[in-house]
């Protein structure tokens, strides 16, 4: 989960010792043993390129034209006013930012909305790790949520012998300094099969997960990506540093609307994370330079 929009900071203290903290104000920021982090895992990973929010993106667009039209909102009437010198894109930006961030539909607010979906999953699988494994009932959660906690209820019981180590774990490196938190540390005490891919039609695929400790992060996106098993990289790295036991392996859980679930072991290493928090760092100083540029410029 990205931990990062936390609304309240806090403090951990980890095995070897560090102290972790998080304050999301006056901006968003970790810290270990007082001293402040280059960054959040969640923050570096941000620098790549993610072409699924491109489609995401306009996908959003369209949403929102359509919403507008059901509103009563006709082409006709958004396109009133629109000079014919103006390109149609530029007339789109003052759309959007009239009707459709009035009605709450840009790509903000619907962030926001998958932002609080986390937050119900989160919520629902801490109930599970902290009540001896009693399972959360999805009509305690919003009607438009429930089907992602169905999904998680299903992969808890796909691995019954999952037992938490540790629920929402922060760790950081001092080293290459970064700090991150994410869902569970566990371990299962036999193998269970579990769905690692679904169809919109064809049979799920499933793997087996051996028994072992795993460190595993919920997600609410639409499908398994890159950037999450990087994430996962770097949690590893930052939990081995902050005095926690290697573990067997590290999966992202991601659960779908529709009830079902996917869990996908990262074969990324911690070298491959630390490769992406190089390429974040160059882009801090060319953006650092461009800054020192323009202020010798003014002067």
């Amino acid at each position: 989960m990205d931990w990062d929009g936390a609304d309240t900071g806090y403090e951990v203290t980890t095995p070897n010792g560090y102290v972790i903290g998080y304050e999301p104000e006056p901006r968003r920021r970790y810290l270990i043993d007082s001293e402040e982090v280059d960054g959040s895992i969640t923050e570096i990973l941000r620098c790549l390129d993610k072409p699924a929010l491109t489609w995401w993106g306009m996908n959003v667009g369209i949403a929102a034209s359509l919403e507008l039209y059901r509103r009563g909102l006709h082409p006709e009437m958004l396109l009133a006013g629109k000079p014919d010198e103006m390109e149609m894109l530029e007339w789109a930006k003052l759309i959007s930012k009239g009707p459709v961030t009035e009605y709450k539909l840009t790509t903000n607010h619907v962030r926001n909305v998958a932002s609080t979906r986390g937050q119900t999953v989160h919520r629902a699988f801490e109930f599970w790790a902290t009540t001896g494994g009693s399972m959360p009932n999805p009509m305690d959660y919003p009607e438009a949520e429930q089907g992602y906690v169905i999904a998680l209820i299903a992969f808890l019981k796909d691995v019954g012998s999952l037992t938490p180590e540790g629920v929402e774990l922060a760790v950081g490196s001092k080293v290459h300094s970064f700090a991150g938190r994410f869902d569970l540390r566990g371990a299962t005490a036999k193998e269970h099969r579990v769905v690692t891919k679904v169809y919109p039609k064809a049979k799920p695929k499933t793997i087996t997960i051996p028994s072992g400790i795993y460190l595993w992060d919920l997600k609410t996106a639409v499908d398994v990506f890159p950037e999450h098993c990087l994430q996962l990289a770097g949690y590893e790295l930052a939990s081995i540093e902050s005095g926690y036991p290697e573990t067997d392996g590290q999966l992202v859980i991601q659960l779908g609307a529709d009830g079902r679930y996917q869990c996908r072991r990262s074969r990324s290493e911690t070298f491959d994370f630390l490769a992406v928090k190089g390429c974040w760092e160059a882009l801090q100083r060319a953006e650092d330079g461009m800054k020192i540029a323009y202020h010798k410029a003014k002067a």
